[in-house]
């Protein structure tokens, strides 16, 4: 990593604020996390060491290794990391995203939001500590098992800004996270131009709520059942509505838009698939809905750019892998605020962003060696004293 993954090396305008954004991640994380400190070790020590384990994608046994750096051991971070509440996460995350977020976010304005779930592999035990949030699902290297996050993103200038996560439970139904999201987006004084779901809340529950909350949203068609396969094959229809549990109590009426997906396989023959997607709200044509929903498949980006930044771990603590997800979110929330602060292009019209001019491996690169400085024996700063 470093220079070579930024265009304009000899000069950036994120130089030498390197020092103020740690200190303020820092001072958010433990505004709003409690975090009981060990011997000598504060607060502030336990929350550094783990964006130093993030950003050097390392476990705690790995990280606390590192010779010449003031950082507690494994064993007594472990100790400290065990203190953390579950519920000061699971209230308070939010806040912790909107530190940075509410920058470049302003009230009454619409923005497109997007709901998505990402998986954390889990090669450990069930145990009885965290049944309720180990996920099943498709294998997925090497493993079927998985802690599982729902995040909610807003979508800025085809930058997506992290807004809240929420773990995925057993026993929690996944309206109840939706319904979270909306509060939230409401709280902050937000309005949703459209919401942008995948294919894993396709439910009749949760199209009722949204349609009585009268939120714009635009999802995927799960085809499934031999009446909803017919209309989507039919080539003389593009625009019809389909009943959900049509003959159960919960029966729910959904709006589609079909189209097809022409593909070459492996074996070079082309397949055709019949498609739709399940629209409310707005009045748009299927190529506008189609160029809507493609802007969310950037989130996958965003989730392997999260990936980067998030500490390895093996522990069964549920809380302690949420804490984890909830800073590597957080970091690239921080490289995103940076952009749209620092690397604009200077030009009358709408603002441009390119994210080639300071890469987010560069900007990694930039906070570690940050954070190497202000933990070394030689260099050690107090985060009570001025970090320029």
């Amino acid at each position: 990593m470093g220079s070579k993954f930024q265009k304009k090396s000899n000069y950036s305008p994120f130089m030498g604020k390197e020092g103020k954004t740690i200190k303020m991640a820092v001072e958010i994380i433990k505004e709003h996390v409690t975090i009981t400190p060990c011997g000598t070790f504060t607060s502030d020590d336990i929350i550094t060491a783990t964006l130093g384990m993030a950003l050097n994608r390392k476990s705690a046994d790995s990280f606390c290794k590192i010779p010449d750096l003031k950082i507690p051991s494994s064993t007594t971070y472990r100790t400290c990391a065990d203190t953390i509440e579950y519920d000061d996460i699971l209230l308070n995350n939010q806040l912790i995203f909107a530190a940075f977020s509410d920058q470049i976010l302003h009230k009454c304005r619409y923005y497109s939001f997007a709901i998505d779930e990402t998986n954390d592999p889990y090669y450990g035990e069930i145990v009885d500590e965290n049944i309720d949030f180990i996920i099943g699902g498709k294998q997925k290297k090497s493993t079927n098992y998985f802690y599982s996050y729902i995040s909610l993103y807003v979508v800025v200038r085809n930058k997506r800004v992290t807004l809240a996560v929420f773990p995925v439970r057993k026993t929690e139904n996944k309206i109840t996270t939706i319904k979270q999201f909306i509060g939230i987006i409401k709280e902050k004084g937000y309005n949703i131009r459209v919401l942008l779901l995948d294919r894993g809340f396709y439910s009749a529950e949760i199209f009722q709520y949204l349609q009585n909350e009268g939120i714009p949203h635009i999802m995927p068609v799960k085809a499934s059942g031999k009446k909803l396969k017919e209309l989507l094959s039919n080539k003389q229809i593009r625009d019809f509505s389909y009943t959900l549990n049509e003959n159960e109590q919960n029966a729910q009426e959904i709006r589609i838009m079909r189209y097809s997906s022409r593909r070459t396989n492996k074996e070079g023959k082309i397949e055709t698939k019949n498609l739709g997607f399940v629209y409310f709200g707005i009045d748009w044509s299927l190529l506008r809905i189609q160029c809507e929903y493609k802007s969310r498949f950037a989130i996958e980006a965003s989730y392997r750019m999260r990936n980067i930044v998030r500490p390895k771990t093996s522990t069964r603590n549920p809380v302690i892998r949420y804490f984890f997800a909830v800073v590597s979110f957080l970091l690239k929330n921080i490289w995103v605020v940076a952009l749209m602060e620092n690397f604009r292009k200077k030009q009358r019209g709408p603002t441009i962003i390119s994210k080639d001019w300071f890469r987010f491996e560069a900007f990694v690169e930039r906070i570690w060696n940050k954070i190497r400085k202000m933990v070394s024996i030689q260099h050690y700063v107090n985060f009570d004293e001025e970090i320029t």
